[in-house]
């Protein structure tokens, strides 16, 4: 998170460390059970390849419900197997944005 909005989170949950090496296992949780409308876009698509390792760097927003929750920077790093090309690490930042309280 960038440094504004982890001092945010801070203040509602201290015992929440800077980077969190298993967010995803959370995110999918939220992503498989809620009721709302989510989605992701991205812009700024970049891309970098040679026959056996590549990048892809982007920008994105989350929404939900329509509604902008967070957004930032992704980058993944793909190697090229015999079953295609798989994704080897992926790093995100996370601004949150200012949600109105509904």
């Amino acid at each position: 998170m960038d440094e504004l909005s982890y001092r945010e989170v801070k203040v509602r949950r201290p015992e929440l460390p800077r980077i969190q090496f298993d967010n995803f296992k959370t995110f999918c949780n939220f992503v498989g059970k809620t009721d709302k409308r989510i989605e992701e876009k991205f812009s700024n698509v970049r891309i970098d390849a040679n026959d056996t390792v590549a990048m892809v760097y982007f920008n994105y927003v989350f929404l939900v419900d329509g509604i902008p929750t967070n957004h930032g920077d992704e980058t993944w790093q793909l190697v090229r197997t015999e079953a295609g090309w798989k994704i080897s690490s992926m790093l995100y930042s996370v601004t949150l944005d200012e949600v109105p309280t509904l």
